[in-house]
């Protein structure tokens, strides 16, 4: 449960084993590969890094990819509904990854070129039904015309004009043809924002005309190529757009006949995405004609079974292990035993924590664990979230992010089971309660909360003076965080004779004065004394004046280091979260409860009405109730690990270990027996 060590790793070994060497460290999954064209110094002289953005072979994996990607997408849709998202991979060896890659890739290339020529033809067929349906809107306020459309002309004698002003235009336009002798208008049609209108009238006449639709906005209407009434052109739009929607049709059952090639395609694209990580890897070496060269990092445990995996692979390999130099950045490996491990994506979402930190996870689990089942707290609710975390957790088999959250998830509903049984909490109903009523007992349960959070707020401090230690800042250590300590256990003392009589209590008092007195006092002196030391230092003429002056400036700020309390303080409010939540959750319980009450208090038809609402409720109302406190716990459980705990004592920006190992999407790849035994004996 700790920051294992980890070994800086260089190899070298001929190009003619370099396929076979890097298959053999995707297999092993120990070696996080430095990337060497971003690292440049650690480079030997004469090499070289190739780039990776001019390299076909990893453009063709990446087309291959992209196309096989966009099939499968298109093509699962049509797939039969009733797959769980959660169902178990198949499994596929070594052999058969190679062999999809290879022998069957161009067959089931030709499959994916099909589907996407077929999608691309209903793509263009869409293309084609948006501008039929934007020219039908075009053409809706024409529809009244009944003329045909290429017989709006002019002619020798007389001008015929077609289009559309704004409604507000219009009385102003009317006023300007009033004098117009040869004009005839008609109105084809109108709505509040415009009027659409046909206008014919002698040549004579025409500038009086047009100067009066310029004046009015008037936009002459386009019917492009298109001949007869626009209600006969509709019609033929409308026909075409039914023969499309036929057409994407029988395109559609071409492409839903096509789902047997699914499996094939999913497979090649999990052996394509293996060789496009092979090459990817390569291109993060150095090389020259002849040889290549790895530089990376492997757990130090794992030394000797990577040696000896690469030697299985050729003898012509020269491996250096060492200890990373203290100003290397070296990547953090982070291993926890099975029940704490589940809490690392937690501590993912905040940061990695660096090499020369402890790990925060063994220390951060059991506060998160007990805050989620404080803040559901109903013994019913937690049943069925362990149950459902459990059964996620089976199904899904695979190791990474979304599996330890599920694992998270069900330790919570083991912590929500335990909290419940105390408060006594069942489905909103309370009996058989352990330990105290929250609803009855408020004031208790806050005193809880805030205990609780007292308890992770010194364990932070306590974990930060560990840190200052091992990093030898010794009067940091002491002044800085365990005279904290002391001021909270001083204050907790003080307030000893409020809770009983007698010579103990009162003893318990007079020891709190004097533990608070002295950490403040070794709080602002320590501050003082550090700072003083820090400025003496640096001081080029050192006075009696200069001493004075130094001195109270530091004491001064030793005194300000008591206004840390404040911090202090509002980190412990932010505990009252549990205090809340914790109630919320009972109190919606007991009204959904009474809510069932009412409904199934009624006689005859209304009792049995009553019942089966009733039951809809209690599942629907519950159901809710779960999922808004369960997802509300998890959200405040996390926020105050990163703020009020994680702040205390870990700094992060480390790098996480990502070791290069097989990466599959649809398909989980079986280990050889040879390998599963050199596993076993590493």
């Amino acid at each position: 449960m700790a920051v294992r060590p980890v070994k800086k790793v260089t190899l070298v070994a001929l190009k003619a084993s370099r396929d076979a060497l890097v298959s053999q460290m995707q297999r092993y999954g120990m070696l996080d590969i430095t990337d060497l064209t971003t690292r440049p110094e650690e480079l030997p002289e004469g090499l070289q890094c190739p780039d990776p953005g001019t390299d076909d072979t990893l453009s063709e994996y990446a087309s291959d990819l992209e196309r096989l990607d966009q099939a499968i997408r298109l093509i699962a849709a049509n797939e039969e509904s009733g797959k769980s998202f959660l169902a178990v991979p198949p499994a596929a060896t070594e052999e058969d990854m190679e062999r999809v890659a290879t022998a069957e890739r161009g067959d089931i290339m030709a499959r994916v070129d099909e589907a996407l020529s077929l999608y691309g033809q209903i793509a263009d067929i869409r293309a084609r039904v948006t501008r039929i349906d934007q020219r039908l809107e075009q053409l809706a306020p024409w529809l009244p015309l009944n003329i045909p459309v290429e017989d709006l002309h002019d002619t020798r004698e007389a001008v015929v004009l077609a289009g559309a002003m704004p409604a507000a235009e219009w009385p102003a336009f009317i006023d300007d043809i009033r004098e117009m002798n040869t004009l005839d208008l008609e109105e084809v049609s109108s709505d509040r924002e415009s009027i659409r209108i046909l206008a014919l009238c002698h040549r004579l006449e025409n500038l009086t005309l047009t100067r009066a639709l310029t004046r009015a906005g008037f936009v002459r209407a386009e019917f492009q190529d298109e001949k007869g009434r626009p209600s006969d052109i509709a019609a033929g739009y409308e026909e075409t757009r039914r023969e499309y929607a036929e057409r994407i049709e029988s395109i559609g059952r071409q492409i839903a006949a096509m789902t047997d090639a699914l499996p094939g395609m999913r497979h090649l694209y999990d052996a394509l995405a293996l060789l496009r990580d092979r090459r990817k890897a390569q291109l993060r070496f150095g090389d020259t004609a002849n040889v290549f060269y790895v530089s990376g990092w492997v757990p130090a445990r794992d030394e000797t079974a990577f040696r000896r995996a690469m030697l299985s692979v050729t003898d012509a390999v020269e491996m250096h292990f060492r200890d990373p130099l203290p100003e290397e950045s070296a990547p953090t490996l982070i291993e926890n035993n099975p029940v704490v491990e589940p809490f690392e994506a937690i501590t993912e979402m905040y940061s990695t924590p660096q090499r020369t930190e402890m790990d925060p996870n063994a220390a951060m689990a059991p506060f998160f664990f007990a805050f989620f089942g404080m803040m559901v707290s109903d013994a019913g609710y937690g049943i069925l979230i362990a149950i459902a975390g459990a059964v996620m957790y089976w199904l899904m088999r695979r190791k990474g992010t979304k599996v330890k959250l599920v694992m998270v998830v069900t330790l919570g509903g083991i912590s929500t089971l335990i909290w419940g049984a105390l408060f006594g909490g069942w489905f909103g109903f309370t009996f058989n309660t352990l330990w105290f009523n929250p609803l009855e007992e408020p004031l208790t349960m806050l005193i809880v909360c805030f205990a609780l959070g007292l308890i992770q707020i010194v364990a932070g401090i306590l974990l930060k003076t560990v840190a200052e230690l091992r990093a030898g800042h010794i009067a940091d250590a002491i002044f800085g965080n365990l005279c904290w300590v002391l001021f909270f256990v001083g204050v907790l003392l003080l307030a000893a004779p409020m809770l009983g009589e007698g010579a103990a209590f009162t003893a318990a008092g007079t020891a709190g004065k004097i533990v608070s007195l002295a950490s403040v006092a070794g709080i602002v002196l320590g501050k003082a004394g550090m700072s003083f030391a820090a400025k003496w230092r640096t001081r080029n003429k050192k006075s009696l004046f200069s001493a004075v002056g130094t001195g109270v400036a530091s004491l001064l700020g030793g005194v300000m280091a008591l206004y840390n309390v404040t911090g202090y303080f509002s980190d412990l409010l932010s505990y009252s979260r549990l205090f809340a939540l914790g109630l919320a959750t009972g109190v919606v319980g007991m009204v959904i409860n009474s809510i069932i009450s009412m409904l199934v208090s009624g006689t005859g038809v209304m009792a049995v009405a009553g019942w089966i609402l009733g039951i809809a409720v209690f599942v629907g109302g519950h159901i809710f109730n779960i999922v808004v406190n369960a997802l509300g716990a998890y959200v405040h459980a996390s926020r105050l690990q990163y703020i009020e705990y994680f702040g205390k004592f870990l700094e992060g920006g480390g790098t996480p270990f990502k070791p290069f190992r097989v990466k599959t999407r649809y398909y989980l790849l079986k280990q050889s027996s040879e390998l599963s035994d050199n596993m076993k004996e590493a």
